[in-house]
């Protein structure tokens, strides 16, 4: 310090940086290159010593954060939907009622003749989470279910285990049409899903 003047880098924006439980600590990984350090004529480093310093602002915040947890075997899990008449289906997609669990409304969306590229080979099933357009930014929830077609006769079901969106490939069609099968029993398909895991989200309050 020869000229009594010193080095100060600051975030760009004027950006705040937060320190909590999990983020104790910030800093610059490239504050001053070694060689720029050395050098004698810029002062930093006189007789084996160097003079660091740090200005903080303490701001107190006023906004929310939130908890969230994962609820394992939440009530009503378990969602069943009769598709009637099944053989008189002619639109290419259809929708369950709505349902709820934990938080979230649910729907049930089937393809009886496929989606995609394999319209016409495989039963379609999707679950969709309605509702999510209106949720806080980077807001999601979290959910793994089973989604089942179901064998009537034999209680040989066709489930899949799920943590995405649904299945293009649920069920061949040619096993769905086969009476001995059974998903298709007195023209009624039965598609059930279970929810497993569901997140919930807890608005803590002021921190």
């Amino acid at each position: 310090m020869i000229r009594d003047t010193y080095l100060t880098l600051q975030d760009p924006n004027g950006a705040v940086r937060s320190f909590h439980d999990l983020k104790t600590q910030w800093g610059f990984s490239q504050f001053l290159s070694l060689e720029t350090f050395k050098e004698a004529s810029n002062g930093y480093l006189v007789g084996d010593s160097c003079i660091f310093g740090a200005e903080v602002f303490v701001i107190k915040s006023t906004g929310k954060w939130e908890s969230l947890t994962m609820i394992e075997n939440p009530p009503i899990m378990t969602f069943t939907w009769k598709m009637q008449s099944f053989s008189k289906l002619d639109q290419s997609i259809y929708y369950s009622d709505a349902f709820t669990v934990g938080e979230s409304r649910w729907k049930l969306q089937v393809y009886p003749k496929g989606y995609g590229s394999l319209k016409g080979k495989s039963f379609s099933v999707f679950l969709l989470l309605l509702g999510n357009k209106d949720f806080p930014p980077k807001r999601k929830v979290y959910r793994e279910c089973n989604l089942r077609v179901l064998d009537q006769l034999n209680d040989n079901h066709m489930e899949r285990k799920n943590s995405s969106r649904g299945y293009t490939a649920f069920v061949p069609l040619e096993d769905l049409q086969k009476p001995a099968k059974g998903f298709i029993y007195e023209d009624v398909l039965i598609v059930q899903v279970q929810i497993l895991i569901v997140s919930s989200v807890k608005v803590v309050g002021v921190r």
